[in-house]
């Protein structure tokens, strides 16, 4: 699956979950200040983002990713990973 791909996954979760709106390219949108993502928002759709791509995140993870496509090139690396065993 390609990062684009899992982008836009991602963007659904966002619109359909959080109301967050599709204004053009949101890749580099911070999830706090520009998406209004609370921390308790964060962690939900890290839960979303599990159930989607049925893969398991590590715990913390909402502390390390700031933005939507670090969040996009975590959950690549894990989708390709679970891919490969």
């Amino acid at each position: 699956m390609s990062q684009t791909d899992i982008y836009y996954r991602i963007r659904r979760i966002l619109s359909f979950n959080f109301n967050v709106e599709d204004h053009g390219n949101l890749y580099t949108a911070s999830l706090n200040n520009q998406l209004g993502l609370s921390p308790m928002e964060l962690n939900l759709l890290l839960y979303h983002i599990e159930q989607s791509f049925n893969i398991k995140l590590k715990d913390g993870l909402e502390t390390e990713v700031s933005s939507l496509n670090q969040l996009v090139s975590y959950v690549s690396h894990e989708v390709n990973r679970k891919n490969l065993n």
